[in-house]
């Protein structure tokens, strides 16, 4: 399993975010190869208090795949 960015480096980031933005979309690597998408589920979960609506998504793919998921997302928000 790849390794993956700590729960509380994700609520850090998040916090950051929250102070320009009302929702973030998370978008990771599938669970079945790093544990990225366990951590920012936690670090959502500490944000409970926290007005920012954190919406986190498991791609269920690796690689390049993920940068076309969130490619994707990016256009479907700006539209």
């Amino acid at each position: 399993m790849a390794e993956s960015a700590a729960p509380g480096e994700f609520a850090r980031v998040y916090r950051e975010l929250s102070e320009t933005s009302d929702a973030v979309i998370s978008i990771h690597l599938s669970h079945r190869v790093s544990g990225t998408y366990a951590s920012a589920l936690q670090a959502r979960a500490e944000l409970a208090d926290n007005p920012l609506r954190v919406e986190v998504v498991d791609t269920g793919q690796v690689a390049i795949a993920v940068g076309l998921v969130a490619l994707a997302v990016a256009k479907a928000v700006a539209a």
